[in-house]
């Protein structure tokens, strides 16, 4: 059975309406730990500055985490996925509702960052790498559509750049932080929506 691809469509609305507010319309928020450019700032932190988005982005968040985990388990079943792939989906769901909960930046103060922010960066890191994981598996398992395998490969080794850079705290990455972000969330999604049309190479 082939996952429904529309529960993936759905989650990526949701996500894309929550995000997209909080960016717009706390783009102007005060915050003391806000970068001076409007690309430098994560998508958590647009969502951590007010009470609105925090709480609309962790109620949407919800159902996300329910969608997107309802088509990973079904596109894990389609391919005959190893069991150490349903680990890391489980591990991608656990961490979206985790940092949803603890709201980047909203108890920090202009001296100081609050616990509830390591918790929530605690979550982004283990979601980041999941995804990473995930994708790993799935390229893995696509050697049916070699384009699909190339896409999931690269997107891996974005992933790997972009720990890199961050670790490294590359001043032109760091400063374009909101578009590399969102570029990797919707890389994910995208290839998630096209693994859902492809049948996987089958084990010799």
């Amino acid at each position: 059975m082939k996952p429904s691809r529309k529960k993936l469509l759905l989650a990526a609305a949701i996500l894309s309406v929550t995000s997209l507010s909080a960016v717009i319309f706390n783009a102007g928020a005060y915050q003391g730990t806000a970068m001076p450019w409007l690309l430098g700032n994560s998508i958590s932190w647009y969502v951590g500055s007010q009470a609105w988005s925090a709480i609309l982005f962790a109620l949407g968040n919800l159902a996300v985490a329910i969608l997107i985990g309802q088509y990973l388990w079904m596109l894990g079943k389609s391919w005959q996925m190893s069991r150490i792939y349903f680990y890391f989906i489980f591990l991608v769901i656990v961490a979206l509702i985790w940092l949803s909960v603890f709201p980047l930046g909203f108890f920090d103060t202009p001296t100081s960052k609050s616990t509830i922010s390591y918790f929530h960066e605690a979550g982004s890191r283990t979601m980041f790498f999941a995804m990473a994981v995930t994708a790993f598996l799935l390229a893995l398992k696509s050697r049916s559509c070699n384009l699909l395998c190339f896409c999931l490969s690269i997107f891996v080794l974005y992933a790997i750049a972009s720990a890199v850079a961050v670790l490294a705290g590359v001043k032109w990455f760091l400063s374009g932080l909101l578009f590399f972000e969102a570029f990797y969330i919707v890389a994910f999604l995208i290839l998630l929506f096209w693994c859902g049309s492809i049948a996987p190479a089958q084990d010799e």
